[in-house]
């Protein structure tokens, strides 16, 4: 089955955040249930898309963004059919699991799921390199008596048989009481063979036997006995009456004609999209990925894990800041030429003339190699140089005080016309990388206020990103600065120089750096590279979700899922994060405290040496770090929602731009003489 390469990629649907790692698992499972359906067709067995994969193929063709699984279904005669030829027919990396193939299994249904084979390198490539067990859940249908005094009977039966499975799985043995409920049950439903069993195995398999038990009477309805206990879902049997076929990820599957009979029962107003619930079980991986990672450590590449040096940045200057710093410079050392002038002494005066010079001439220089020629500015630093040197000359005849000193006041009025003329000349420039034209889209509107500004200057830079390999390598580079709408100068990153430029604020629309399952940006602009060239790097995220609160157990997995774009290196590395809202502030916030807190308990447990190294003062100073750093300010991508849209998201920025100014403008105001 092939699938797009954007199919894993991360994506935000019914404002729900979908990883990449999701959309493995979603990719591996659609190969299991295009094995399962290969199979079926060869041999005539029925089988249904039901429950959450067949919400999702009715309402977008593809899985509701909250699901982790895939669910189909099966009469029971053709899952008996499916089951008596399922190892025979699936590939090896693959295997049938059910209780009966094995009265110790534990599932509520059967499964087809991906073994150790899967680590197979042909299998790890076929599957997508989804490093998990993958599967699809099958569930048998069978028969619910028309006659409610039978099924109340077998549901009090079954609630008994529940319970004592639970007492075994608990102790491995079970009471008297327990036994006896047990040949109760034998009894009543002439069911001999389970005592062949082991105990848990012999309870497992009297549960399946009362689930099939009505089967021959072809009742009106059917149901998975064990959804049907716990949620009371059943289905009218002639529902299954034709098979429709619907599209689902690409291809079309099987299932009921009447299939909306089947969501009504299992959800009412299934039109209607609800919340994705609590994380309970969500992803079904998670305890599979908690395993691998304490086995493998760090060297758990899906996971990024902080240390004391990502708290941290190296002090970078801009170019601005560098060139309105350097003419500060020379007004600081042009008056200290002239207060050694005003003490006769010669060599200081000399000396102090000597480096004005020489940092002029770098200056002028500088600003040629990023400008070209023509500037004011050069213009003014060419003429200071010239009096420089005359003054020099000067120098040299101590009977000339007269001049010298009209030499000093015309170097300070130079200087002061310097210090406007600079400010114009060398704008403040923003650098935008955008990796995509989602991720251009999403700050479009912030881009374009930008640009109408003077004072700025915008560069909008298209980066490439790669497909992440199976071996850890990456695809060609995806470039889709031509899909860029006409009319934006396009900045070509090969040929720019960040180190050289040193804009006063690099924005970037990916947070993942490494951390990606699918995809990557190149590392080159990674939030950590990115540090070296910029006072102010800001990470504004491509994407909104609906509003998350840590405390609702209804927003349990949009905030299980927050570990994937909040806990990654370009929040932490980011001097700014511009977030939609102060809730989603908050929730962030809460993410990265428990996230600390996990690594301060990881690093621990490693050595012993390492726990001094983070301790619990420096997660509270850590969060008192992102307290600051993280803003709740919107997203473009609300347009101009009112206190959350573009205009605040604008104005968070310049602020951001403009931090320093005033104090560069203060020291700037007093008269040298």
């Amino acid at each position: 089955m092939m699938l797009e390469r954007d199919f894993f990629y991360d994506e935000v649907r019914n404002g729900f955040y979908i990883p990449a790692i999701m959309k493995k698992a979603w990719g591996a499972e659609m190969l299991i249930l295009s094995e399962i359906d290969r199979i079926c067709r060869k041999h005539g067995i029925a089988y249904y898309l039901g429950y959450g994969t067949l919400l999702g193929a009715v309402r977008d063709a593809s899985f509701i963004p909250w699901d982790d699984d895939v669910d189909i279904m099966m009469f029971r005669e053709d899952f008996e059919a499916f089951r008596k030829i399922a190892k025979e027919e699936l590939p090896e990396e693959l295997e049938f699991l059910s209780i009966e193939e094995d009265s110790s299994f534990r599932g509520m249904n059967a499964v087809v799921c991906s073994n150790a084979k899967r680590f197979n390198e042909d299998c790890f490539k076929k599957y997508h390199g989804y490093p998990f067990s993958a599967f699809v859940d099958i569930f048998a249908l069978d028969a619910i008596s028309d006659w409610q005094d039978k099924e109340k009977k077998r549901r009090a039966f079954l609630s008994l048989l529940y319970q004592i499975r639970g007492e075994i799985w608990e102790t491995g043995a079970c009471s008297e009481e327990s036994l006896q409920v047990l040949r109760d049950t034998e009894a009543y439903y002439s069911i001999s063979s389970a005592r062949e069993s082991s105990l848990e195995g012999r309870v497992g398999v009297l549960i399946e036997k009362v689930y099939q038990f009505f089967n021959g009477e072809e009742g009106s309805k059917v149901a998975s006995i064990p959804i049907y206990f716990l949620h009371n879902a059943s289905y009218p049997r002639e529902a299954f009456h034709r098979v429709q076929y619907l599209p689902f990820c690409g291809a079309e599957f099987p299932t009921a004609s009447n299939w909306e009979s089947l969501l009504t029962s299992e959800y009412g107003n299934y039109r209607r999209v609800v919340k994705a619930g609590g994380e309970h079980n969500y992803p079904y991986f998670k305890e599979q990925e908690n395993n691998i990672e304490k086995e493998l450590g760090e060297d758990w590449g899906f996971h990024y894990h902080i240390t004391n040096e990502d708290l941290c940045r190296p002090e970078i200057e801009s170019f601005r800041d560098v060139i309105l710093h350097a003419v500060e410079m020379l007004y600081e050392g042009t008056r200290e030429a002239q207060q050694y002038d005003e003490k006769r002494e010669k060599e200081e005066v000399d000396a102090r003339l000597s480096m004005l010079q020489e940092m002029a001439l770098s200056i002028g220089n500088r600003m040629e190699r990023k400008y070209g020629e023509g500037k004011q500015s050069v213009s003014i630093l060419e003429e200071y140089c010239e009096l420089l040197y005359r003054l020099h000359v000067v120098e040299q005849d101590e009977k000339e005080g007269a001049e010298k000193e009209t030499l000093f006041k015309t170097l300070f009025h130079l200087l002061e016309n310097l210090r406007e003329v600079v400010q114009k000349d060398v704008k403040r420039e923003i650098v935008f990388l955008p990796h995509s034209l989602q991720a251009f889209s999403s700050i479009r509107p912030l881009v374009d206020a930008f640009l109408r500004e003077e004072g700025i200057e915008v560069k909008i830079m298209p980066i490439p990103y790669y497909d992440v390999l199976l071996d850890g390598s990456f695809s060609e580079p995806h470039d889709e600065g031509g899909a860029f709408p006409e009319g934006y100068p396009i900045t070509d990153y090969t040929k720019y120089s960040f180190a050289e430029e040193l804009p006063d604020s690099i924005v970037l629309c990916s947070p993942y750096d490494a951390f990606n399952a699918s995809w990557t940006v190149d590392p080159f602009f990674y939030s950590k590279n990115m540090q070296r060239f910029t006072s102010k790097l800001i990470y504004i995220p491509w994407f909104v979700t609906d509003e998350i609160d840590p405390k609702n157990p209804e927003d349990g997995k949009a905030f299980y899922n927050m570990r994937y774009y909040v806990t990654v290196p370009g929040v932490f590395h980011a001097d700014y994060t511009l977030v939609q809202s102060e809730g989603m502030k908050a929730a962030y916030l809460e993410k990265i405290s428990q996230f600390l807190e996990q690594e301060r308990e990881r690093k621990e447990e490693k050595s012993t040496t390492e726990k001094a190294s983070f301790p619990e003062k420096a997660i509270e100073e850590g969060m008192q770090v992102m307290r600051k750093k993280i803003l709740g300010v919107g997203s473009c991508l609300f347009g101009e929602r009112e206190g959350q849209g573009t205009k605040e998201v604008v104005e968070a920025l310049r602020k951001i731009l403009e931090e320093g100014e005033e104090n560069r403008a203060r020291k700037g105001s007093g008269k040298e003489r």
